[in-house]
Order: C-alpha cells, then sequence, then structure tokens
C-alpha cells in the first residue's frame, strides 16, 4: 500500500509511513514535515497511532491494523 499511495501522490505530496519498528528520531522528523506544509499523507499502524500523538497540521491519514481472515 505504502508503495502504492507514494506513487499515485508523486508530485503532489510527501507520503510517510510509521509502524512499530520506526525509530523515533524518524517520527519526529515526519512530524517535522507535517508541521511544515499542508496536504502530507501518514500511512500508520493504530497500535503506534492511538494515543499520545500530537502532529499539527495531520489531514491525511490512512490507518493499517492487522487481521486474521475467517474461512
Amino acid at each position: 500500500m505504502f508503495a502504492y499511495a507514494k506513487e499515485l501522490y508523486a508530485g503532489l505530496k510527501k507520503v510517510f509511513y510509521i509502524d512499530g519498528t520506526t525509530d523515533v528520531k524518524d517520527r519526529e522528523q515526519v512530524r517535522s514535515e507535517f508541521e511544515k506544509e499542508d496536504g502530507n499523507l501518514l500511512i500508520a499502524q493504530v497500535a503506534v497511532m492511538s494515543t499520545g500523538v500530537n502532529i499539527k497540521r495531520l489531514t491525511n491519514i490512512v490507518f493499517l491494523t492487522g487481521s486474521k481472515s475467517f474461512s
């Protein structure tokens, strides 16, 4: 999904991805980018973004969550 979103928004917006393995320094860099300009897209795992996140100008976010298939 991340690669598709980057391709879809190429030249229009910056696309960022955050999950549990993303380093704190990298997360701060993403937050900084959102505060600089509008229109960025964040793709993030729900567990990482569920509480205690303060990002100004966060207008576009896609939450990802894992699930099990039922058959």
